[in-house]
């Protein structure tokens, strides 16, 4: 039963209900930004000894933070905000939750309906504010203290948790108006469910969400699976993809290559290439080989297993569009997925539910397999030999020293721009059962250190890659070191700008290439270091970087900064990449 704080007024007793059902439908942690309006959400909140909250400054960065915790779990995080643009500080990290399936519960405090629209102070329209994003949302009734109306709070509360994870995860918007008094003040609204009775039965029925499985026809996957076999000429293309279960997943695409002796075009943001034991025919050397146009032809396949999205790479993605493959698209979730417009099946399923039907004997053809693997070989050994003879701090190096050095089953994040890309073309193949996250659903740089951040929150060793723009773009992040709880080590490539636009057009025009879109900074990060209280090393020579990664810490964030040359690093990534190709020669014309 509530106490008498709680049942002070219909504010309190609203926030009490929130925070009670919420806590019963599963929700654990809640990301609170400061504020007046929001006052009867966070006191409740904060009250409940069964929720978690964590103070935020930044709405932007706390959004991020949440972002990052409920992708790591899978479980839906609480957002709290007052009126005002601190509600449109979030729109960014709901916008990454709707593209990237992540469960998020915004719950954003307004001012009541009538001194909207008169230029009262911190009130905007927040009513459907995100627009299309959310998976669903509402604004609720004004507080009332009558069973009717906490029947409305109570059942949209169940909606919304539902609508977060079913059919699809997702964002989902509650707008909260308020009118004073916002603290627990006592007054004469008349409160219904006061005593222990009432409140127990008001309570009874709320309960954590129960897993729902969608069978997709069986019948549909057999003929699926027979035309697949038909098929000369197969190859699975894996993009980025987080799973709940990165071993389940890892097999799951083992178990269909093996069965249709298909080789598996693997993206670096996902398990597949750290779970390499479970796919013997994996292919993650693509980009190289498919810069040999003659090769690019001979590979070209009869069809496609696309599953989920894209890998980042622009030559494959070219390549792929280019040859028009009859193409079946694995996704179980609403969305389009396939960018290229190819000849494309959906097939709304999850991979391991259709790796399940794989049970007959496998499919004989393997000329095509041989194939691509032999070029797989030839490329790995290739790529490997030149990032070993490479006598400079190369950034792409960076991310084939982590692939070989980071700690089994560690964590990584990567920014998007040039490390997402290094990662695609150097990071290899492995057995470290590591997890790889990226925020790939609108591939920007906001919030990659609140992310990484969030990701690492009560986790375990957890290692963020970033440029130097991505880590600048989100430094007020650095604000959580004290409530953070984990270890985080931020593996900073400080090229003095953004590397990635050296690999555009535009940049052989200067001005104004080199101010405007190469932004070069001269940010001594070690003073940042210092003044957010958090670790610091210079990373001399990439020989010195694996101990540096194992290297234990007495702070719970550590900046590990190597600098480089981005001019240099453009140049010979690119004469890498294409010497390789080359180097691969002609195909034989029989």
């Amino acid at each position: 039963m509530f106490d008498k704080i709680a049942c002070s007024n219909a504010n309190s007793l609203w926030g009490a209900v929130v925070a009670e059902v919420l806590q019963r439908l599963g929700l654990r942690v809640v990301i609170i930004s400061p504020g007046s309006r929001s006052t009867p959400l966070t006191f409740a909140l904060a009250r409940h000894s069964k929720i978690e909250t964590v103070p935020v400054l930044d709405e932007r960065s706390a959004s991020f933070f949440a972002l990052g915790l409920a992708r790591r779990s899978n479980i839906p995080v609480a957002l709290v905000s007052t009126s005002g643009t601190a509600v449109a500080n979030f729109f960014p990290a709901v916008i990454e939750a709707h593209e990237s399936r992540i469960p998020l519960l915004v719950l954003t405090a307004d001012r009541p309906p009538e001194v909207r629209h008169c230029r009262e102070g911190q009130t905007i329209d927040q009513v459907k504010i995100y627009g299309k994003y959310p998976s669903f949302q509402a604004e609720l009734a004004m507080p009332s203290g009558t069973l009717g109306h906490l029947r409305h709070l109570r059942q949209t509360l169940v909606y919304a948790w539902e609508r977060t994870q079913f059919p699809f995860r997702g964002p989902v918007h509650l707008n909260f108006p308020f009118r004073e008094p916002l603290s627990p003040e006592t007054n004469d609204a008349k409160i219904e469910i006061n005593d222990e009775v009432k409140h127990k039965a008001f309570f009874s029925q709320v309960q954590s969400l129960r897993k729902v499985v969608v069978e997709f026809p069986k019948t549909e996957i057999e003929q699926t699976i027979s035309d697949l076999k038909e098929a000369k000429k197969g190859l699975i293309v894996v993009g980025p993809h987080y799973p709940g279960d990165a071993e389940e997943f890892a097999d799951s695409i083992g178990r269909i290559s093996r069965f249709l002796n298909w080789p598996v075009i693997v993206d670096a943001l996902g398990p597949l290439r750290n779970f390499a034991k479970f796919n013997p025919f994996l292919i993650s050397n693509y980009d190289s080989i498919l810069r040999n146009e003659g090769y690019a032809k001979l590979l070209s396949p009869e069809c496609v297993l696309s599953v989920g999205p894209l890998p980042t790479s622009k030559v494959l993605r070219t390549w792929l569009g280019r040859g028009d493959a009859k193409t079946w698209l694995l996704d179980c979730g609403p969305d389009n997925v396939d960018s290229l417009h190819r000849r494309t099946i959906p097939l709304r399923v999850t991979v391991e539910t259709f790796a399940r039907s794989f049970n007959r004997g496998p499919n004989r053809n393997r000329e095509f397999l041989r194939t691509w693997m032999g070029f797989e070989k030839t490329t790995r050994r290739k790529i490997i030999q030149r990032m070993q003879n490479c006598a400079f701090n190369f950034e792409g190096r960076v991310a084939y020293t982590l692939s070989k050095s980071l700690p089994r089953r560690a964590v990584l994040i990567v920014a998007n721009s040039m490390s997402v890309r290094d990662m695609e073309y150097f990071w290899q193949p492995n057995n470290s059962r590591i997890k790889v996250y990226c925020n790939r659903g609108a591939n920007g740089i906001d919030g990659t250190l609140s992310t990484a951040i969030g990701i690492a929150h009560e986790g375990g060793r957890c290692f963020l890659l970033t440029g130097d723009l991505a880590f600048l773009h989100d430094i007020n992040a650095l604000l959580l070191t004290e409530s953070f709880k984990g270890w985080l080590t931020i593996v900073l490539v400080n090229n003095l700008g953004g590397g990635i636009f050296e690999n555009l057009p535009i940049a052989a025009y200067d001005p104004p290439f080199e101010d405007h879109f190469a932004m070069p900074q001269n940010v001594d990060f070690s003073k940042i270091a210092i003044a957010f209280g958090i670790g610091y090393e210079r990373v001399k020579s990439m020989k010195s970087l694996p101990g540096l990664l194992i290297k234990k810490s007495q702070s719970k964030i550590r900046i590990l900064e190597m600098k480089t040359d981005r001019k240099r690093d453009t140049k010979f990534r690119r004469e890498l990449l294409e010497e390789i190709a080359e180097e691969l020669g002609n195909p034989q014309v029989s």
